[in-house]
């Protein structure tokens, strides 16, 4: 469920800032590992019982407009789900190197 929580958190960014999402086919082929389908299915019921509550919450966070508020944004996202009991603690701690290694990249370039 984490992808599609990171979607919302996407598109909450991209709504605040008048951008659109698009969606298409893959690009790539992923060959699925052997995995149990009741065992995810079972940790995705926190996702079914949660989305609409996380839609709400996002949709009251008070987020900035512009390219250069993206990492606060997603910083302020985060730390309400957080807050809120959705996303663990230690959640924040992936976001910030998410954005130091997207940081690093720019910079490098």
């Amino acid at each position: 469920m984490t992808d599609i929580w990171r979607i919302f958190i996407a598109q909450r960014i991209c709504w605040e800032n008048g951008w659109r999402i698009l969606f298409h086919s893959p690009t790539v082929y992923q060959e699925r590992n052997i995995h149990n389908l009741m065992q995810d299915f079972e940790q995705e019921i926190p996702g079914y019982l949660n989305n609409e509550k996380i839609a709400k919450l996002l949709s009251e966070v008070k987020l900035k407009t512009g390219k250069n508020a993206i990492s606060d944004n997603l910083r302020k996202c985060y730390e309400t789900l957080i807050k809120s009991d959705i996303f663990p603690p230690q959640e924040i701690d992936l976001v910030e190197a998410w954005l130091k290694d997207i940081d690093t990249v720019l910079t490098s370039s």
